[in-house]
């Protein structure tokens, strides 16, 4: 088998993170797995385990050049939050990295995206995830997108006011909807059960395969009183129920809970209770890879590690 190297980008991130482990457990013959990281010497560059560490930036063109030299396949994942980002920055860098892999002869980029960046949905980062994906189709490499749906950890594990505050702001947008859900690969246990990461490993590694797919990617769809009866079933405990108007939402915006740290995620929740929502097949991604966890599995897991 011909020697191939695979680059993740933003290796000390969390799903770049769980896509390293995935790749470093397949012990694939021939291939190794080269990381792109800010600094080799940080505290979460030396705890990568199995890759070639380089150094590198979105914002410098030639530390990107330098990375790609003799990548066969590349992972990219790019976020608007944290400082000095922007959904602009993110647009630009996303661009920037698939330029240079296109340059460098990359001939697979897997890019993670965010469910429903393909339908322009007025929410800034899925919008501008949405223009990298144009970029990168129109840039003629084989390509994969993983559009993972909301992230089971943004659930709080203990039963008290600030569950109770989030899941009566998710009943008034859902309505009695149910809300997809997909689990994060930052858990304590077994990374083998971090669909995300299985996900971007297969397609990394099955180019043939997964080359031209574009993957919403969702682990369970619960209504809020499904959920309720989750946390009573695995905590013995009940969820308090919360009996206020609509209308007091607005007086939690310049407090808002968890799900409302910010105006983008506001303007999310906005739009999942004006339309339809996510709309990836849960089912399909089970059959899939069937060690993708309920909500149920992931919050038991979740609290015996805690």
């Amino acid at each position: 088998m011909e020697p191939r190297i695979l680059l993740v980008a933003a290796a000390t991130g969390t799903q770049s993170g769980a896509t390293i482990k995935a790749l470093v457990a397949s012990s694939t013959p021939g291939v190794s797995i080269r990381a792109l990281v800010r600094s080799k010497a940080s505290e979460k560059a030396q705890a990568l385990v199995g890759v070639e560490l380089v150094e590198g930036s979105f914002d410098d063109s030639q530390s990107l050049k330098n990375a790609l030299v003799g990548v066969d396949s590349a992972f990219l994942v790019t976020t608007p939050f944290g400082e000095g980002q922007s959904p602009e920055a993110e647009i630009r860098q996303g661009k920037a990295f698939i330029d240079a892999a296109k340059g460098a002869g990359v001939k697979h980029l897997v890019f993670t995206s965010v469910e429903g960046a393909e339908r322009k949905t007025g929410i800034p980062h899925a919008d501008g995830k949405h223009e990298i994906e144009q970029h990168l189709f129109a840039s003629g490499m084989r390509y994969t997108v993983v559009r993972p749906v909301i992230f089971m950890d943004l659930f709080p594990l203990s039963v008290g006011a600030e569950l109770a505050i989030n899941l009566w702001t998710l009943e008034v947008f859902l309505r009695g909807r149910k809300l997809q859900m997909v689990a994060s690969e930052d858990i304590g246990w077994s990374f083998l059960s971090a669909s995300f990461g299985w996900f971007c490993a297969q397609a990394l590694l099955n180019p043939a395969d997964y080359g031209g797919r574009q993957i919403p990617l969702a682990g369970d769809a619960l209504t809020m009183a499904e959920v309720r009866a989750t946390y009573a079933k695995v905590t013995g405990q009940t969820p308090w129920n919360l009996y206020l108007l609509p209308g007091f939402l607005v007086k939690w915006l310049p407090i808002p809970p968890l799900f409302l740290k910010t105006l983008t995620v506001s303007i999310f929740y906005m739009w999942y209770g004006s339309t339809a929502g996510y709309e990836a097949d849960v089912e399909a991604r089970r059959a899939e890879h069937p060690a993708m966890m309920t909500f149920e599995t992931w919050l038991s897991r979740k609290i015996k590690a805690a």
